[in-house]
């Protein structure tokens, strides 16, 4: 399967009647209904996000994601309770080796979590093969109690080999006036949060490594300042 690509839904456009267009112009095979959490984490002085990278999490497992369009560098399965703070807590792997390189000593917090609840459709062509797979749904900023919409998208990964079914289908999507998102999910949530990435930076360029005790580390800060 292909890149996924993001079409978003005007606000004006009921989403019932975006999958109504779609039955009625394509045949359509309803799938399992997708829907989850992800949450989005950095760390104080956004270094991740300075990298071009966001680290999100999903059940027990754990991504880490290239930020612009959202493919995935890897995945790995994280049988923890709670995410991990530092990147030595991560299993061994190329994941934890990018996140240290990234980190140094510190910590991730989670920055923000959003629910995506799809329905699955598939495309199929008159041999009843599928070409596509469309998603048409909503994502959700969740702030303790409270749920936002984020926004309503249509999602389409093409199979290898059927790009022209999909150039197809986004002329058909862009009549109906969804168009090609700008912004990233994380991008749209940390504004609705009311972040401004990138804004703190550390004062202090010290290295300091995991094996260091705190005194040792007190002892480095202080002769920075001094």
């Amino acid at each position: 399967m292909q890149k996924t690509t993001r079409y978003r839904i005007p606000q004006t456009v009921p989403l019932r009647e975006i999958v109504r267009e779609l039955r009625g112009h394509y045949s359509l095979k309803r799938d399992k209904k997708q829907r989850a959490h992800f949450s989005f984490f950095d760390t104080f002085d956004w270094r991740l996000f300075r990298a071009g990278f966001q680290l999100v999490r999903t059940g027990e497992w754990i991504l880490l994601q290239k930020r612009e369009d959202g493919s995935t560098v890897e995945t790995i399965s994280c049988q923890v309770e709670n995410s991990p703070k530092f990147w030595w807590e991560f299993p061994p792997g190329d994941c934890r080796e990018k996140l240290g390189s990234l980190l140094d000593v510190r910590a991730l917090l989670k920055l923000v979590t959003v629910e995506e609840d799809f329905d699955h459709f598939r495309i199929l062509n008159r041999d009843r093969k599928t070409v596509l797979h469309v998603f048409a749904g909503s994502v959700h900023l969740i702030e303790q109690e409270s749920r936002q919409r984020i926004c309503e998208e249509v999602r389409v990964a093409a199979l290898r080999g059927y790009q022209q079914e999909a150039g197809e289908l986004e002329k058909f999507l862009r009549s109906l006036g969804c168009l090609p998102a700008k912004k990233t999910i994380l991008n749209e949530a940390l504004e609705i949060s009311g972040y401004q990435p990138g804004r703190y930076s550390s004062k202090l360029d010290i290295q300091l490594t995991p094996e260091i005790t705190l005194g040792q580390a007190g002892v480095k800060i202080f002769t920075y300042l001094a």
